[in-house]
C-alpha cells in the first residue's frame, strides 16, 4: 500500500491532532501544522559565527571575550511561544513523537550553513542514569536520532555524564559555567578521530554545556563541533 494511502486511511481511523495548537492536522507529516510552523520566530540574523545569537559583528562581544570548544551553533528557532511548547512537551510530559519535528526545524536552519551541514556524525549532550531512569529516555538523544535519519549519517554515543550538578534552569550564566565544570567526558574507547561532529541538544542559553560537551568530544578525537539545537534562548 502506497504511504500516502496508509497515512490517510489512518488519519479517518484516528486522526492526528497538531501539539502546537491542538487543531486537526490535515496534510504533511510530523505533528506541527503548517501555522504553527510558520509561528516559530527564526533567531534574527545577522548571527554571531559562533554562538548564533543575533550580532552585528561576525563575532559577537560574549564570545570575543570567551574561548569557545564549538566552532559554530545552529538553533531551529527562538525559545519562545509554541516552540518552547514543542520543547517542554517533549522533555516533560513525554510526547517522544515530537523529536521529528524538532529535528525538521535544526535541519531546515542548518540548510544555509554549509558547516552544519557538512558533519560526519552527531552526538548528543548525556544525561545522568538516574535522571535518564527517571524521565524514560533522553530527549536530546531522541533529536539525534531523527536528524541523523534526515542526514544519513551515525549517532555516537560517545559522551558520558560523570558529574551530577544542579539544574541549569534559572542560575546565572558564571553558575551555570561553573555547574556543569567539569561534568561531561568521553565514553572508554570513543574514537572521533578528525571528525566533524555535530552536537544535538534541545536548548542552549549560555553555552556553558554545549561548551563543556565539546571539549571532551575534542578529547575523543574530533576536529571540529558544531552545535545543534531545537530552540536557543536570548
Amino acid at each position: 500500500m502506497p504511504d500516502s494511502l496508509r497515512d490517510g486511511l489512518l488519519d479517518l481511523i484516528a486522526p492526528r491532532w497538531c501539539e502546537g495548537c491542538g487543531e486537526p492536522l490535515r496534510e504533511g507529516s510530523g505533528f506541527l501544522c503548517a501555522d504553527c510552523r510558520a509561528h516559530v520566530r527564526l533567531v534574527p540574523g545577522p548571527h554571531c559565527s559562533l554562538c548564533f545569537r543575533t550580532s552585528g559583528v561576525e563575532v559577537c562581544p560574549d564570545c570575543a571575550r570567551r574561548r569557545h570548544a564549538f566552532s559554530a551553533c545552529v538553533a531551529g528557532g527562538l525559545y519562545e511561544g509554541r516552540l518552547a511548547r514543542l520543547v517542554h512537551a517533549l522533555k516533560y510530559r513525554g510526547k517522544t513523537h515530537l523529536a521529528g519535528d524538532l529535528a525538521g526545524l535544526i535541519a531546515d536552519a542548518a540548510a544555509g550553513r554549509g558547516e552544519a551541514r557538512l558533519v560526519d556524525g552527531l552526538a548528543y549532550v548525556p544525561m545522568t542514569h538516574r535522571a535518564e531512569r527517571e524521565r524514560g529516555y533522553n530527549q536530546a538523544a531522541l533529536i539525534a536520532d531523527a536528524l541523523a535519519g534526515r542526514w544519513r549519517v551515525p549517532v555516537y554515543g560517545a559522551l558520558a555524564r560523570i558529574r551530577e550538578g544542579a539544574p541549569q534552569v534559572g542560575l546565572p550564566a558564571a553558575e551555570r559555567r561553573r555547574n556543569v565544570s567539569k561534568a561531561f567526558g568521553p565514553v572508554r574507547g570513543a574514537d572521533l578521530s578528525g571528525a566533524c561532529i555535530g552536537l544535538v541538544d534541545d536548548v542552549m542559553t549560555t553555552g556553558a554545556t554545549a561548551d563543556e560537551c565539546a571539549k571532551a568530544l575534542t578529547a575523543a578525537g574530533a576536529a571540529k563541533v558544531v552545535v545543534l539545537v531545537a530552540a536557543r534562548d536570548l
